[in-house]
């Protein structure tokens, strides 16, 4: 396995926390890891696709206690909020306990909900500030990112 690309990501990425690093360098380093992410998730996703067809062909895998197998990945959304919301109302007869059991994680955005009630709503959320790396603009393209040569970070540091 060709590891070159995971060793120029860490290099990479140890000059930016070395505090040495400048513009470029810290520009390259996220550029390398977002190419990490997506060959991850196109390996991820051609893997997922062969073993399901493998294991449909040849059957499950067991290894020890490990089992591999082919299962069903269901997934429900709900479609109309409105009619879903006045059902339950209705079903659960007014019943707020019994309505909130029905309700998923953040069930309420934020923002709309946070408008209609005013200050009335201001102790039903809580805020947390942290901060991310935001890119804007065109992105910085290294070329060819599957070759890499650990001696061109040698050579800036």
């Amino acid at each position: 396995m060709n590891n070159e690309i995971i060793t120029a990501s860490k290099d990479a990425i140890e000059l930016v926390e070395s505090g040495l690093a400048d513009a470029d360098h810290v520009l390259q380093a996220i550029e390398f890891v977002k190419a990490l992410g997506k060959l991850h998730r196109d390996l991820d996703a051609r893997l997922k696709a062969a073993s399901i067809e493998w294991i449909k062909k040849n059957g499950r895998i067991v290894s020890g206690t490990r089992t591999v197998y082919v299962a069903p990945d269901k997934t429900v959304k709900c479609v109309n909020v409105k009619a879903t919301v006045e059902a339950v109302l209705t079903k659960c007869g007014g019943d707020m306990d019994s309505f909130v059991e029905c309700l998923s994680a953040n069930a309420f955005k934020p923002s709309a909900t946070r408008k209609l009630l005013g200050d009335d709503g201001k102790d039903l959320f809580k805020e947390e500030i942290t901060s991310k790396v935001k890119i804007e603009g065109e992105e910085v393209v290294v070329e060819k990112l599957q070759d890499f040569d650990s001696k061109v970070l040698e050579n800036r540091r």
